[in-house]
């Protein structure tokens, strides 16, 4: 979102840790996150990253600032009248994805990424 990508603009230096904070409180951001990553890795031949701190540690704390200071945000696309809905869908499936990946740890079967991504992907696949 807007105040988000601000966030990450306005502060002059900044850690991996806030970032990843601000991050994760961010679908929008994770989701550009790791397309940015994954086709880093898929180039060289790697496997992909299933979790926020791989995908930032592969893309590079500088580089992922510098890029997302080109980020688009649906604020600036949607009418109004599909900005609240939008958003409200995409928070839901952050939330899925949060209890899908603390029911993984619990029980240990499942990486406890995997079921984050399986999660945020079961909600978000039906904006599309």
């Amino acid at each position: 979102s807007e105040r988000s990508l601000n966030e990450l603009r306005m502060r002059k230096s900044t850690s991996i840790n806030h970032v990843l904070r601000v991050v994760e409180r961010d679908p929008a951001l994770a989701f550009e996150l790791f397309l940015a990553a994954n086709r880093e890795l898929k180039r060289a031949g790697k496997p992909a990253a299933t979790n926020i701190r791989r995908a930032l540690l592969v893309f590079g704390l500088a580089r992922y600032l510098e890029h997302s200071k080109s980020y688009e945000t649906l604020e600036q696309h949607l009418p109004p009248q599909f900005l609240r809905p939008t958003m409200n869908h995409l928070g839901r499936s952050y939330f899925a994805a949060r209890i899908a990946e603390r029911l993984a740890k619990l029980r240990g079967q499942v990486y406890a990424e995997d079921a984050f991504c399986f999660g945020f992907l079961s909600l978000t696949t039906a904006l599309f």
